[in-house]
C-alpha cells in the first residue's frame, strides 16, 4: 500500500477534512464527548495558516484518499521568548492505516518539514506533541526522539 506524505492547505482541504473529522470525532473527543466536539473553527485556522502559523501535513493512499493528518500550530514560546515551538493541534490516522507504519512516517514527515520552517524570520526550536491518553503512541514519539518532559490535565468548568 503507497501512501503520500505532503504538507497541504487547510482551507482547500476543508471538505475532505470534515469526512475524516466525523472518524475522529467519534473514536477520540477530547472530554468524552459533552459540551466539547470536536468542530473546528475554520475561520481561526485560515488567520493562523496566513500569517504563516499553522503547518498541516497530510497522508494520502494510492487513490489519493485522505487516511491521515496532523497539524502544528507555530509560536513564541512565551515562557522562553527567544524560542519557537510547533504545537501539535491535531493528528488522526484512519482506523485501516494504523496496522503498519503511516502515523510514525506521517509524524516523520511532519517532523523533517517543520525543522525547513521559519516563523518571525526564526527557526523553529522545539516540537511539541500531545496524545489521548485512550490512544497513546508513546512507542513511536520515543522512537522519533521525542523525551517526555510534562503531564496535560483538563477540567470541564
Amino acid at each position: 500500500m503507497r501512501v503520500i506524505y505532503q504538507k497541504e492547505d487547510v482551507m482547500e482541504l476543508i471538505p475532505e477534512l470534515e469526512g475524516l473529522i466525523l472518524t475522529h470525532r467519534n473514536e477520540v473527543g477530547a472530554f468524552d464527548k459533552g459540551k466539547f466536539s470536536l468542530d473546528p473553527e475554520w475561520g481561526i485556522y485560515k488567520i493562523f495558516q496566513d500569517s504563516g502559523c499553522y503547518k498541516l501535513y497530510t497522508a494520502r493512499n494510492e487513490n489519493n484518499f485522505l487516511v491521515g493528518y496532523i497539524g502544528f500550530i507555530l509560536q513564541v514560546m512565551l515562557h522562553y521568548k527567544h524560542n519557537i515551538i510547533a504545537s501539535n493541534d491535531l493528528i488522526f490516522v484512519h482506523p485501516s492505516y494504523r496496522k503498519g507504519l503511516v502515523g510514525y512516517k506521517l509524524i516523520k514527515y511532519a517532523i523533517a518539514e517543520l525543522k525547513t520552517e521559519q516563523v518571525f524570520g526564526r527557526p523553529i526550536d522545539c516540537i511539541s506533541l500531545t496524545m489521548k491518553t485512550k490512544h497513546p503512541f508513546d512507542a513511536i514519539a520515543l522512537r522519533l526522539g521525542f523525551k517526555q518532559t510534562d503531564k496535560l490535565f483538563h477540567m470541564e468548568v
